[in-house]
């Protein structure tokens, strides 16, 4: 990036790209090109940190479990929230 002055537009842009894509992948695009045509995940980096360039995808990360619902009322000067909901109070207090 340095020499800028030097680089016809399209290189400079396509530096400029290079920079992003790792900065927001940790991939450079050549790295993109060789996970897409090998259908793996690879990069320069797996290759100098642990010796590998290539690595197997992995699978779908599993679902996060469901949180039990939470109800809420209005109260004097803070919200109160339980796990149930509350037989007793009205409608117009609760929050969600």
């Amino acid at each position: 990036m340095l020499t800028a002055g030097c680089q016809t537009p399209v290189e400079f842009g396509l530096n400029g790209l290079g920079l992003m894509t790792y900065m927001g992948t940790g991939k450079g695009l050549s790295d993109h090109v060789v996970s897409y045509v090998s259908g793996r995940d690879c990069s320069m980096r797996g290759l100098i940190s642990d010796g590998r360039l290539c690595r197997e995808l992995t699978p779908d990360l599993p679902q996060p479990e469901e949180k039990a619902p939470v109800f809420c009322y209005r109260t004097l000067g803070v919200a109160e929230c339980y796990t149930q909901p509350d037989p007793f109070a009205p409608p117009s207090r609760r929050l969600n």
